[in-house]
């Protein structure tokens, strides 16, 4: 009695065939899906339809005709894999590569954010307004108009000296 194809037997076995069909090594595919190389090889000789093997080659051609990627496609595809990847550890309960596939998916969105323009960091700008020619205008101007007031003239110089950015007055 022949044994039963184990990749065709596989919960994933449709991803383990598109990547099959995209000339992944066998090796990959059965260390990414827990399956033996000799198992995976019988399988992409025996039970991967030639149909399959045609639309994958198609599809390529359909590629090379477009030209390359562009930067946000090849985003955009990395996050459906931490997706996938969230996917099955969370079906598996594994919380260490879930929180692993988040990190990656939240990375990957800021990244497309940027990349859309959907975010845009402003870079933080000090501004010393106490420098500008107005505040010393200003500045100048108050100690004029308190020159009859020594007191008062004095205490604002003080006041004055003690404003810089951060420091109370």
């Amino acid at each position: 009695m022949a044994r039963a194809c184990s990749v065709c037997n596989h919960p994933d076995r449709t991803a383990i065939d598109a990547r099959l069909v995209t000339g992944a090594s066998f090796r990959d595919v059965a260390r990414q899906y827990g399956l033996g190389k000799d198992a995976v090889g019988r399988h992409r000789g025996a039970h991967v339809s030639a149909a399959l093997i045609r639309v994958a080659e198609r599809r390529e051609a359909r590629r090379a005709e477009q030209g390359p990627q562009t930067a946000l496609d090849r985003l955009e595809d990395l996050y459906g894999r931490a997706v996938t990847v969230l996917q099955r550890a969370e079906d598996a309960g594994n919380t260490a590569q879930q929180l692993g596939a988040i990190r990656e998916a939240r990375g990957l969105v800021e990244t497309i954010a940027r990349v859309t323009g959907e975010l845009r960091e402003s870079p933080a700008i000090a501004v010393n307004v106490l420098a500008s020619p107005e505040i010393a205008e200003l500045t100048g101007a108050l100690m004029a108009s308190l020159q009859p007031y020594p007191e008062a003239r004095i205490a604002a110089a003080r006041a004055l000296e003690g404003l810089e950015v951060g420091v109370p007055a």
